[in-house]
């Protein structure tokens, strides 16, 4: 894990205008910036895996699904979305 301060915004994630939320708080429809990219999420699923029963990843933790196919393991406390327009 980086040093960086968890709510800290990248420049590429400033310029999108990102928000930092916890991961546990991502839900469908989403939009996820992650590796100078943004992405809408399609579903949301629990991550299943050695890596939790090792405890290398927290209980809880989550997989993000986007552009059909593609996962991205959420393992951070914190994730930046694009803002919502429709806050709940």
């Amino acid at each position: 894990m980086d040093s960086r301060n968890l709510d800290e915004l990248t420049d590429f994630e400033r310029s999108v205008g990102a928000v930092s939320i916890a991961s546990e708080d991502l839900r469908v429809g989403d939009v996820l910036v992650i590796l100078k990219e943004c992405h809408r999420v399609d579903r949301i699923k629990p991550y299943v895996g050695p890596q939790v029963d090792d405890g290398t990843f927290p209980p809880g933790t989550r997989v993000a699904c986007y552009a059909g196919e593609r996962e991205i393991t959420l393992t951070s406390p914190r994730c930046r979305i694009l803002p919502r327009s429709d806050p709940q």
